[in-house]
């Protein structure tokens, strides 16, 4: 928790003396990442009661039946919130860095 805490000392004091430059971008993306995050808990928190009342049904594997079906929607609801929240054009823009650092590593 120290370490944490250091950190988060450390960014904010560079921040109040404008060495810590966070573009635009970055400081959007953050927020909306964090906001389908909340969404995502919000939306798991609404569906875990009537999966697990589903799931009861279930001879066995129950536990894990439960925790695969809220896996594959969480999955899909943060997929969503990404696309709808940030676009296409951000998701090509990451996916473009990532193939480029990748090539980079491989010349190396």
């Amino acid at each position: 928790i120290g370490a944490w805490i250091n950190l988060g000392l450390v960014v904010f004091f560079a921040a109040r003396a404008d060495i810590l430059g966070v573009a635009a971008r970055l400081r959007r993306s953050i927020f909306m990442l964090t906001g389908a995050g909340i969404v995502m808990a919000i939306g798991l928190w609404l569906v875990g009661k009537p999966v697990s009342i589903w799931v009861q049904r279930l001879p066995t594997f129950r536990d894990e039946t439960a925790l695969l079906i809220l896996a594959v929607f969480g999955a899909v609801l943060y997929a969503a919130l990404i696309l709808l929240l940030l676009g296409r054009n951000w998701l090509k823009g990451f996916l473009h860095e990532r193939k480029a650092a990748i090539t980079l590593d491989k010349s190396n």
